[in-house]
């Protein structure tokens, strides 16, 4: 038998070495006409600092921080390299209530009870194989320091590997569900913390949201069972502001790149232009296109007057 540390489904480990303190972003919002929140940033990579350490101090996961800063390499940050954050963001189109997760973005929403204000933090997914569903449910149950029973899957999956899984394992740091869990009425479906930090902002589940430990704690306190929740993919977004029309393109998931593309300008000609001819506004296509192919997760104007 290998004895080894559970490694959270495969998600891959590195000790950062840079201290590190949660942020969660928090927007108040005017009214449910709102869609468009915060503002793209610039920071200095410093001494010691990982993806990871960064993406817990500025509330930006790690795909995202690549897809905003194409010449990175993750192996090989230099100090005082500017990295752009897209810490703006165009909310996803669903209801502004309890816990929205937009997996193309990689991101949980959470909206205040009264509709005031909105937090956003990073979040892991379900790898290529394993992936999280979508749809509406609600939280259904919420733990404190959680016992995670291994599901069948995974324990054949891990097996595989040559690494044998107890039946359960009991709170404390060889825990992938972390401190805290919240079970989705989606059988089997979790949101949860991780003992693996570097497992969010990336695709390393079997299925289940995970959370960076701090993160996790603040939603925990605010959500009660019965909030609604629901899981979207949305690579792309729209959004009016300021009579201009925004346009807000993320990598798809990786199964649904070369569909989601076919289908991207036919979409876009069924909903865009309908939403600027209102407006006296035509698309501009050739950004719309530019930001396709750069899907660097920052919103854009596309619109130009008719």
């Amino acid at each position: 038998m290998r004895i080894v540390r559970f490694l959270g489904t495969c998600c891959i480990s590195m000790i950062a070495l840079f201290p590190v303190a949660g942020v969660c972003l928090n927007y108040s919002l005017s009214g449910n006409d709102q869609k468009i929140v915060g503002e793209p940033k610039t920071i200095v990579l410093q001494q010691g600092e990982t993806l990871t350490s960064m993406s817990r101090q500025q509330g930006v996961g790690y795909y995202e921080i690549l897809e905003a800063n194409p010449q990175l390499d993750p192996s090989n940050l230099q100090p005082g390299t500017e990295i752009l954050l897209p810490t703006q963001f165009i909310l996803p189109d669903a209801p502004h209530r309890g816990v929205v997760i937009n997996l193309a973005e990689l991101r949980l929403y959470l909206y205040s009870e009264d509709g005031k204000s909105v937090e956003t933090v990073p979040v892991g997914i379900g790898r290529q194989g394993w992936s999280t569903p979508t749809g509406f449910t609600v939280i259904k149950d919420r733990r404190e320091h959680p016992t995670w029973t291994v599901p069948t899957s995974v324990k054949v999956d891990m097996a595989r590997r040559g690494v044998i899984l107890p039946a359960q394992v009991g709170p404390g740091p060889d825990n992938p569900l972390g401190d805290h869990a919240m079970r989705l009425g989606m059988v089997g479906y979790v949101i949860h913390g991780t003992n693996r930090p570097e497992g969010v902002g990336r695709r390393t589940s079997a299925g289940c949201i995970r959370m960076f430990p701090e993160d996790v704690k603040k939603v925990f306190e605010q959500v009660e069972i019965g909030t609604p929740v629901a899981i979207i993919n949305q690579p792309y977004k729209t959004a009016w502001q300021d009579d201009n029309f925004y346009f807000e393109a993320h990598q798809p998931l990786h199964e649904q790149r070369e569909r989601v593309h076919e289908r991207v300008f036919l979409l876009a000609k069924r909903e865009i232009k309908h939403s600027l001819v209102q407006k006296n506004r035509v698309v501009n296509w050739d950004t719309v296109r530019k930001q396709i192919n750069e899907h660097n997760g920052i919103p854009h104007i596309i619109s130009d007057i008719g």
